[in-house]
């Protein structure tokens, strides 16, 4: 039940604390670097896609690693249920964001090299336009399971002392079949974009 042993409690804490501010911090650099002061000089729609990969990251670290901050200073869920549900979803649908993301700059790195000429026209709204359509690719996956989550199975919203994470329980009789199929649909087309972004 928890961590029991206090100097890997304090440890841990200290740790997603130095996680939590840098990332606020380093994210938030960002974004002001690039939307105030246009500090980074790279061609404008890649800046689009880090300034997409900053939200990406700034939203997990606000809806998860903050959470299991808080939930380990604590040693107890405190944050009440709408946080636990955003401590679910958030990350199943940032996760693989942040990858296809990734992957839309390095794509496109590639094509401004390899096309100079055609992509020295391209703009910010051609980036966002790119971010937009993968930001939607992942809500219209996921949102079914969002759906039937909350329907069905929302009650079994549980606290995980293991892994300070807040959790459902999918086995819930509750939960009718196609949930769990489709969950598992879900997990393995994120296990895919992971591995296919890794090459």
């Amino acid at each position: 039940y928890g961590i029991s042993d206090d100097f890997e409690r304090q440890a841990l804490i200290t740790w997603t604390i130095i996680v939590t501010v840098s990332s606020l911090i380093g994210d938030s650099i960002i974004l002001l670097a690039t939307i105030k002061y246009n500090a980074i000089r790279l061609k404008k729609v890649i800046v689009v896609v880090i300034q997409h990969l900053a939200v990406c990251d700034l939203l997990l670290t606000v809806f998860m690693v903050l959470p299991t901050t808080v939930a380990l200073i604590a040693d107890d869920w405190v944050m009440g249920g709408l946080i636990g549900h955003l401590h679910v979803h958030v990350p199943n649908t940032c996760y693989p964001a942040n990858r296809l993301l990734t992957c839309a700059m390095t794509t496109l790195k590639l094509l401004l090299l390899k096309y100079p000429l055609r992509t020295s026209t391209w703009s910010r709204g051609r980036g966002h336009r790119i971010c937009s359509l993968i930001w939607t690719l992942i809500l219209c996956i996921y949102v079914p399971l969002v759906i039937g989550f909350l329907l069905y199975i929302r009650d079994t919203l549980n606290f995980d002392y293991t892994t300070y994470a807040c959790y459902y329980n999918y086995d819930s009789p509750q939960a009718p079949q196609w949930l769990r199929y489709y969950n598992l649909i879900y997990i393995g087309l994120v296990i895919i974009i992971r591995v296919w972004s890794c090459w």
